[in-house]
């Protein structure tokens, strides 16, 4: 009888990341049965995660074949936190609008663009020490540190549910998903930035909380 053969489990340096893809399930799911603040909340987590994930798995000892399936866990995880679940977002929030099922549809292929792009010349990317200083492109990222900002903004004024509200958002996914794929250098965050992005977060957390 053949050897039941098994993938071998993830290694635990890729634990923040799939927590954070389980924010984003989250995310998704409260977008669609629950109020938006709740949902905006599960977004920070996941933006949170994916911010530090890289810090954490550095600090495990991994093989080559360990740290490459890392990198595909990382990659995966930003299609669903960073592609599906902004489209999700933008098209409940819009009433299930025909333009923002188009707009989604530019947002993806940006955004897998952009994913693709970054795989294909990584090594480019690298610095001397191994570490990466600048990305071409805006990362993917990005989006959910600006919606939540533009959605606590409308939140504290009551305009959550306007259609100024909704104008805004679907321009801003067109302005990012051109972002995506601009070719200029994006320093990477570091230092101080990290503090700015983790304040930003627990001052968003706070708002909403106390909606």
């Amino acid at each position: 009888m053949r050897k039941l053969m098994i993938i071998p489990a993830f290694h635990r340096a890729n634990l923040l990341s799939l927590v954070g893809l389980c924010f984003a399930i989250l995310s998704m799911y409260t977008t669609i049965t629950d109020p938006l603040t709740r949902a905006v909340m599960f977004m920070v987590g996941a933006v949170l995660c994916d911010l530090f994930d890289g810090k954490f798995a550095s600090r495990f000892e991994r093989n080559t074949a360990e740290k490459q399936m890392g990198e595909l866990v990382d990659s995966l995880v930003d299609m669903i936190s960073f592609v599906a679940l902004p489209i999700v977002f933008l098209i409940i929030v819009t009433n299930f609008s025909p333009l923002s099922v188009g707009i989604s549809c530019f947002y993806a292929i940006m955004a897998v663009s952009r994913l693709s792009y970054f795989h294909v010349t990584k090594e480019d990317q690298l610095e001397a020490d191994g570490q990466y200083r600048f990305f071409i492109g805006v990362p993917v990222t990005y989006i959910l540190l600006v919606v939540p900002i533009l959605y606590t903004l409308f939140e504290l004024f009551g305009a959550v549910q306007t259609t100024v509200f909704q104008a805004i958002l679907q321009t801003t996914y067109i302005i990012m998903g051109g972002l995506f794929v601009w070719k200029r250098p994006i320093p990477k965050p570091a230092g101080m930035m990290y503090a700015v992005f983790v304040l930003l977060a627990v001052i968003i957390l706070a708002v909403l909380i106390s909606r």
